[in-house]
């Protein structure tokens, strides 16, 4: 009803949970930013049954709990909003590799991606899950002319808690792709690499670290920050 009325509503932020009551009838909203704390599984997917999602730039998802089962709230969501969506915000959520690579494949307008954590999570240094494994790091990668071009071509700046495992160096191989010649992007049709925000793990492979050090700061606008 909220939605429905606010014809202007340009920016909503809700915390949704579970619902007893019947479901709404279809409402179409104008709202540009959207931002959600989750509670439960099913409302999120309630309410995105009723709203015509097509309008939101901005998405944000918040899971009060931490998701690591492998259930398709987060997918469902996407799935509905990916048609303008440029900048995604998920904190507290994994989503299983299969499903993350079909969400990725469809916000083809994507140009700010976030994946955090907690603070809570941060303080106490709990087990890194990892999120961005090297099957998606290897897609995200821009590799040389003439190539397909990778996952969000159009991606601009990136944030990632903790969420990026050991691995050979592939991550900062990834990075300095995305952050190599403009005219070369350009060409490719791939965006051009400008902020990148990153917690990493202190066993995380040496490569990425001593890579991503040289590049954060000076080319490449960000930080780097090692637990």
């Amino acid at each position: 009803m909220i939605l429905e009325k606010g014809v202007n509503l340009q920016t909503c932020s809700l915390r949704i949970a579970g619902s007893d009551g019947p479901s709404a009838k279809p409402v179409t909203s104008s709202v540009g930013s959207l931002s959600l704390l989750v509670e439960g599984v099913d409302g999120p997917k309630e309410f995105f049954r009723f709203l015509d999602a097509q309008s939101p730039i901005n998405l944000s998802i918040t899971f009060r709990e931490r998701r690591y089962d492998d259930h398709d709230t987060p997918c469902y969501i996407l799935s509905e909003t990916h048609s303008r969506l440029s900048t995604l915000t998920l904190t507290n959520v994994k989503i299983p590799e299969d499903k993350f690579l079909n969400c990725l494949t469809i916000l083809s307008k994507l140009t700010t991606f976030r994946i955090l954590k907690p603070l809570d999570v941060l303080s106490k240094r709990k087990p890194i899950e990892n999120q961005i494994n090297n099957n998606i790091k290897n897609l995200l990668t821009f590799q040389s002319e003439g190539t397909p071009r990778p996952l969000c071509p159009l991606l601009e700046t990136i944030t990632l808690e903790l969420c990026v495992g050991a691995d050979d160096g592939l991550f900062f191989e990834m990075v300095r792709s995305r952050h190599c010649s403009p005219d070369v992007l350009h060409k490719s049709g791939v965006a051009l690499l400008k902020q990148l925000d990153a917690v990493l793990s202190l066993s995380s492979h040496s490569l990425d670290k001593e890579g991503l050090e040289k590049i954060c700061g000076d080319r490449l606008l960000g930080s780097l920050k090692l637990l």
